[in-house]
């Protein structure tokens, strides 16, 4: 960008003045100044994390924390049968002891009625589906960076891949989609 030091200088204007800016990975063949004798300057706009290549590594490595409704739904779920477990320990015990049972059997049976409600290997059953998941990806050679996205790509019926940036243009024609499966098992 040409700097003159004039009154009539104006400021930096990123849309303006593109053909002034390198972007990464761009090698300067040739600076000549305005004025002959005087050194090129240049200006550092950004670095690291706020150049593109930056806020994209950002967003792998510190992805924006979501909350998917399956596993909002699935927390519910198992409040709602612990707060029925509650009511069938407390029941069991009080009938039990109406029955005059031995506080041994009424323990063991209580604690029955509180594992048959809620399943202690539901977390553990669902991580295990959800690592098979991507298992069957990988072989595919397909990657997932985010293990509780698996259970959300169930549900999707396109895919609209941009590595470019150029669908994001304005005065852009739309896509439509395609609908097609890549994955040997779909065949």
């Amino acid at each position: 960008m040409p700097l003159h030091g004039g009154e009539d200088e104006e400021a930096f204007d990123s849309d303006k003045d593109k053909r002034f800016i390198l972007f990464c990975g761009t090698t300067a063949m040739e600076a000549r100044p305005m004025v002959r004798g005087e050194k090129v300057h240049a200006i550092v706009l950004r670095t690291g994390f706020t150049t593109a290549k930056g806020r994209l590594v950002r967003s792998i490595l510190f992805p924006k924390p979501t909350t998917f409704k399956f596993n909002t739904d699935s927390f519910k779920f198992v409040a709602v049968m612990a707060a029925m477990a509650v009511a069938g320990f407390v029941w069991s015990i009080k009938s039990f002891v109406d029955y005059k049972v031995k506080l041994r059997e009424i323990i063991l049976n209580a604690c029955d009625i509180v594992t048959i409600a809620v399943p202690p290997a539901l977390p553990a059953a669902m991580t295990i589906g959800t690592e098979f998941a991507i298992e069957r990806l990988k072989r595919a050679r397909i990657f997932c960076i985010s293990p509780w996205r698996v259970n959300l790509a169930g549900r999707l019926d396109t895919i609209c891949f941009d590595k470019t940036g150029a669908r994001a243009a304005p005065a852009r024609a739309p896509v439509c989609g395609t609908r097609g499966c890549l994955l040997p098992a779909c065949a």
